[in-house]
C-alpha cells in the first residue's frame, strides 16, 4: 500500500524499535518517548525557541518549550550507529507543573525548518484520536473471534469504515467542520432506521457542533486572557 505522505508517525507502521528504521526511507518517521525516564535530562534541554505557538487545538492553541539536539542510537541488530533528531517539547499542564515529551526522528533540520518538525511531532494526536474512534464508535474492541484470520478480516473492515468516516469528514469540511465519527453514524442509522424526522436529527446533531464549538470558544478566550 503506498502511503502519500513525506513523513509519518510509527503508530502507522507498528514499528517495535525506533532504530530500527531503515536508512534508506524517504519518509521522515516520528517515534515518540513519554513518561518518567529520561525526565532530568529533558527538564535540562528543554528550552523556549520563540515560536511557542504549533497549532490551533479544542482547548486553545497548543504552546510548548522545544529543544532539538542530534544524537547517535545504536542498532544492535546490524552493529551500526544510526544518527538521529531528538525533539524535547515543554508543555504547562492544568496544574501549572511541566510535562515533558521527546521524541526520535530521522528528519534533520536541514530539511524542514523547526517550526515544521515541531508541527510534525504535534500530529500524533490524530493518530490517536483515530484510534480512540474506530474503538469506541465503529467497533475495533468488539470482535469475538478466536483465530488470527477472522480476527484479521474483522481489523481490515474496520480500517475499510475508518477510512470511508475520513472522506466523508473531508467532503464536508467547508460547510460541517465539527463533523464526527458519532456524527456520521448517527446520520446513517437515521438513514436505514428513520426513528426520527430529518429535521430532528439535523438540529440534534447542530446542536451538539454548536455546543463543542462553544467550548472550543471559551478555551481560546481564557488562553488569551491568561497571556
Amino acid at each position: 500500500m503506498e502511503i502519500l505522505r513525506r513523513w509519518l508517525m510509527p503508530d502507522c507502521i507498528y514499528l517495535n524499535h525506533g532504530a530500527k528504521i531503515r536508512q534508506d526511507v524517504r519518509r521522515q518517521v516520528f517515534r515518540r518517548k513519554q513518561g518518567n525516564s529520561r525526565r532530568n535530562t529533558c527538564r535540562h534541554l528543554a528550552r523556549r525557541i520563540g515560536y511557542p505557538e504549533v497549532r490551533n487545538t479544542a482547548k486553545g492553541k497548543l504552546k510548548g518549550d522545544y529543544h532539538f539536539r542530534t544524537v547517535y542510537i545504536f542498532d544492535e541488530d546490524n552493529h551500526r550507529m544510526l544518527r538521529r533528531l531528538l525533539v524535547i517539547r515543554r508543555t504547562v499542564t492544568k496544574n501549572g507543573e511541566y510535562e515533558y515529551k521527546y521524541s526520535f526522528t530521522n528528519a534533520n533540520l536541514e530539511q524542514y525548518t523547526k517550526e515544521g518538525i515541531a508541527y510534525m511531532q504535534a500530529q500524533r494526536f490524530f493518530i490517536e484520536h483515530c484510534i480512540k474512534e474506530n474503538k469506541q464508535i465503529l467497533g475495533m474492541d468488539e470482535y469475538q473471534t478466536r483465530k488470527w484470520l477472522s480476527w484479521q478480516h474483522q481489523i481490515a473492515l474496520n480500517l475499510l469504515l475508518s477510512t470511508f468516516i475520513l472522506k466523508e469528514k473531508l467532503y464536508c469540511f467547508d460547510d460541517l467542520p465539527l463533523l464526527s465519527a458519532r456524527d456520521i453514524k448517527r446520520f446513517i442509522i437515521f438513514k436505514l432506521y428513520r426513528q426520527m424526522s430529518e429535521d430532528d436529527m439535523i438540529d440534534q446533531m447542530f446542536k451538539r457542533h454548536y455546543q463543542r464549538q462553544k467550548d472550543i470558544n471559551v478555551a481560546f478566550e481564557k488562553q488569551i486572557l491568561m497571556c
